[in-house]
């Protein structure tokens, strides 16, 4: 039983029932000691006063003694812990040039304050190490001396002691070698002030270390000779001084027995309860702090026994000192079984990993912490994992005195990843799957859809009839609806796919606002609804951005905005602004619509969502337009949001930020910088569009009709060879039909200031972009024989020949036999596909020597991917089906007037 805990029985057993009761016990007994104690100082007085001369004498005698020999020990101590240290020898063997452990062994607290300097050196290399303690200057010792020490080391395997004078009084030195393999490589000094001593009583004059032939004799010397110094102690005593020291003993020992005797009485009488009440307090409080500290180990051990994770406690040479008891349930062994054992030489088994094995036994032999998984075995040979948590518990010296393993069973959660694992790979089959079943669909209804719209376009090349003309085009936007509606799926199941891809290039995000402005003046949809389009000056001629997805997220938006306003206007916005990622495009694109609901609002993005089902069943949709157009936004590193308000209208703003083209220094000035207008309207959103086209020509706005050369007004009754109206109701009759593309707008304007050269090269710019086909060669590979007639009807109108190939291996015959000016090459194709069949193709121009045709992909395969496979194919262009015969045009046009190419024929 501990001191603490036979106090704590003894207060439980009564022994004090109170302060008052306490008190008065402690002061009996003080009482009954110094009453004793004076009765023996009394009977010491009457010695013999030689006796005590002699007692006296020999006490100083011996103090001193005794504190030189202790002085002699503790350096002896000190230089064999640092000669026998492996840092040190390893610092002066050279082994190591990291001197913070040397450094931290010369800093343990255990060595005796008195030692004044530590210090090692290395034979060959002089000094390594130096610690000073004390106030003693080595550098005020000889160098002699030093090397003398040195020297005998050297010759020496045990320890020597040499005492000498230096400035302060004596010190002793003492040296030890540093051996490595019995011979000493260096050697460990160290030093104490012997002129420190202060434990000699009076009548000791002087104490000083000699060697023997300088030590005097004399009744009041003594001699004592210092063991394995070679010197002895000689101490020089005064006899009267004893005298007068025993005298004053006698005074003292009465004088205090007296003082005893009146502060006992006093303070049994006066003071007793108060003076004693605080110690027993003391008591008190040192008996609480103890009862919780046994409390608070108690509930530590009891916190450590009932968790859930296993914990393992082994000594710093991995050996089980004591684990709890959630240990024996996940391992199967008891504590008795496994104190002494090796936890990873008993739990780990032959599946476990070996990498992970060597990690933990690298980080314990360097005593850091890991946090790893492994793989164990209980005893009854059923693996399970842990998660493996292992601290290495560090002294103050730096020292591991054990390690600490905290381990949790983590079997199921690696089973439910392993079961997650295999459900995602099975979603991504399935994914995968879907995506390959929306591709084949789409190619398949692709085809007759190329057949439907392919001969509707041919129709309406004839001449039809009224009610025939509005049944073609009944027929034309069914199944351009259905194309829309084929392209949204395929967009949507790509962009949850991960699988949309990004193609960055030049272009004019203000010309593509007004090409589809001008696409939705036809919309069915439009009735009463103006188009506006307001383009800020900010905005620049040319941006770096994926514009085909650019125009299919505004297709999406404004054609949202315009399918949902009955009446009144459409305006797009265009802008730009400052923002922390760089430079934002923005487009607003406000109406004047139905709607929406507050709490319908972030629906209108979601998939198959519309803010109003019943305007969803009048006007029919997918419900994807707005989801794709928010998707494809965030994958170009922008955002689309809405604000609405029911009954006011919506207004849905896109962010885009976006890479400035560097523009053209050497661009040609307008030809209509020199010219003044006057812009006189009643609509002023139309007024802003107009104003704006003026001023990008160059244009100067003057305010008086009089100085203007042209006026532009939307006032259909006034008329004059000044006067130019601007219209955004649809009625092309009466004056210019908003929107329009600037080209046109700044042609009109040529025009009415009979600036005839400028307008003849406008036109020209614009015939020029579609060449004439006549003459060419080409050869229309393609297993369908509708797509083939499609393709024949489309360009029935020019004088092209048109060689027909049905498949792949076909094609690659007839293009070896003969040469064409293009090739028009479906991708999906038996015996060999199209892709194979430019690949032979190829092969073939580099093999001969023959310039290589302009190979165009004509295909119902319509995704990024399809066409990267066709260029790395080999193909030069890309158009898939539905294909029309403005898009057939343009694409063949282009690689006619591509430098470098020329027709055959």
């Amino acid at each position: 039983m501990t001191e603490a805990g036979e106090g704590q029985t003894a207060l439980s057993a009564g022994r004090f029932s109170g302060p008052g009761r306490f008190s008065v016990l402690l002061a009996v007994g003080f009482f009954v000691s110094v009453f004793l104690a004076g009765i023996a100082v009394w009977s010491a007085s009457r010695a013999p006063l030689q006796q005590a001369d002699t007692d006296l004498r020999e006490i100083a005698a011996r103090a001193a003694l005794d504190w030189y020999d202790l002085q002699l020990a503790e350096l002896r101590r000190t230089v064999n812990y640092v000669a026998t240290r492996p840092e040190i020898q390893s610092a002066v063997l050279g082994e190591t040039e990291d001197m913070r452990v040397s450094h931290a062994v010369l800093s343990l607290p255990s060595f005796n304050p008195n030692v004044a300097t530590l210090l090692v050196y290395d034979i060959l290399n002089a000094e390594v190490l130096r610690r000073s303690v004390a106030p003693v200057d080595w550098d005020s010792l000889p160098d002699r001396l030093l090397q003398d020490m040195v020297n005998v080391q050297l010759n020496s395997t045990r320890s020597q002691a040499r005492v000498v004078n230096a400035r302060g009084g004596q010190i002793m030195l003492l040296s030890a070698p540093i051996l490595h393999r019995g011979s000493p490589e260096g050697v460990a000094l160290s030093i104490a002030n012997l002129a420190r001593f202060e434990g000699a009583a009076n009548g000791l004059l002087e104490i000083r270390v000699l060697r023997p032939d300088e030590a005097m004799l004399g009744p009041d010397i003594q001699v004592h000779h210092l063991p394995d110094t070679g010197h002895v102690l000689e101490m020089a005593f005064d006899g009267s001084r004893f005298d007068v020291t025993r005298q004053r003993i006698l005074v003292s020992l009465i004088a205090s027995l007296a003082f005893a005797l009146i502060l006992s009485f006093t303070g049994i009488g006066i003071l007793g309860n108060s003076l004693l009440l605080e110690p027993y307090r003391l008591l008190q409080s040192s008996q609480h702090r103890l009862r919780h500290s046994e409390r608070r180990a108690r509930d530590l051990a009891d916190i450590a026994e009932l968790a859930n994770d296993a914990i393992i406690v082994t000594d710093p040479d991995h050996k089980i000192i004591w684990v709890n008891t959630a240990t024996s349930r996940l391992t199967g062994y008891s504590l008795a079984e496994l104190q002494g054992r090796n936890p990873g030489h008993l739990l780990q088994g032959p599946d476990t990993d070996p990498v992970v094995r060597d990690l933990i036994s690298d980080a314990l032999r360097d005593g850091e912490a890991i946090q790893t998984e492994i793989l164990n075995y209980s005893k009854s040979g059923k693996p399970y994992w842990i998660d493996l948590a292992i601290t290495p518990d560090i002294d103050a010296f730096g020292q591991i005195r054990r390690f600490i393993a905290i381990e949790r069973d983590v079997t199921e959660i690696r089973k439910r990843e392993a079961t997650l694992r295999g459900a995602m790979q099975q979603a991504n089959s399935a994914n995968e799957a879907k995506s390959m079943f929306l591709a084949n669909i789409s190619h398949e209804i692709r085809t007759p859809m190329n057949g439907i719209l392919g001969m509707v376009d041919v129709l309406e090349d004839t001449a039809l009839t009224d009610a025939q003309r509005d049944t073609t085009g009944i027929i034309r936007r069914s199944a351009e609806a259905l194309v829309t509606i084929i392209n949204d799926i395929l967009d949507f199941s790509r962009i949850e796919a991960g699988k949309a891809e990004l193609d960055p290039t030049p272009a004019d995000i203000g010309a593509l606002a007004e090409e589809i402005l001008m696409l939705m003046k036809s919309s069915p949809y439009r009735q009463d609804t103006r188009l506006y389009l307001h383009r800020s000056e900010s905005v620049p001629d040319t941006v770096l951005c994926d514009i085909s997805r650019m125009r299919q997220v505004l297709l999406n938006v404004i054609g949202n905005a315009l399918k949902f306003t009955e009446q009144g206007h459409v305006l797009v916005t265009l802008d730009t602004r400052r923002s922390a990622r760089g430079e934002e495009l923005t487009i607003s694109v406000q109406d004047t619509g139905c709607g929406i609901a507050p709490e319908r609002l972030d629906a209108v993005f979601d998939a198959f969502e519309q803010a109003n089902n019943t305007l969803t069943r009048r006007y029919h949709g997918t419900g994807l337009g707005l989801a794709i157009s928010r998707k494809l936004m965030r994958l170009m590193q922008g955002d689309i949001s809405a604000t609405s308000e029911e009954g006011v209208g919506s207004v849905f703003t896109l962010r885009l930020p976006f890479i400035r083209e560097k523009e053209d220094k050497d661009k040609d000035p307008s030809r209509l910088s020199d010219r003044r207008f006057c812009a006189i309207f009643t609509d002023e959103l139309l007024g802003q569009d107009v104003r704006a086209r003026c001023l990008r020509l160059g244009m100067t706005q003057v305010d008086h009709a009089a100085e203007a050369d042209i006026i532009l007004t939307d006032d259909a009754e006034k008329a004059g060879d000044k006067v130019l109206t601007c219209l955004s109701s649809g009625d092309a009759s009466k004056g210019l039909d908003f929107p329009m593309s600037q080209t046109a707008f700044e042609r009109e304007l040529l025009t009415r200031l009979s600036l005839g050269s400028q307008v003849a090269t406008v036109v020209t710019e614009q015939a020029d972009s579609v060449a004439t086909l006549s003459g060419m060669r080409i050869l229309l590979a393609d297993d369908n024989a509708t797509n083939r007639l499609v393709v024949r009807k489309l360009l029935a109108s020019q004088d092209v020949d048109i060689v027909e190939a049905v498949d792949g291996q076909d094609a690659f015959e007839k293009s070896r036999d003969s040469v064409f000016d293009i090739i028009l090459m479906d991708m999906s194709m038996p015996v060999m596909s199209g892709e194979d069949a430019t690949r032979k193709i190829r092969s073939f121009e580099r093999k001969v020597g023959r310039k290589p045709v302009p190979v165009i992909a004509l295909t119902a395969n319509a995704s990024t991917r399809d066409k990267q496979l066709c260029l790395e194919a080999g193909m030069d262009d890309f158009l898939s089906k539905p294909v029309r015969k403005p898009m057939l045009m343009q694409a063949l046009s282009e690689w006619v007037k591509s430098p470098g190419r020329k027709m055959v024929s």
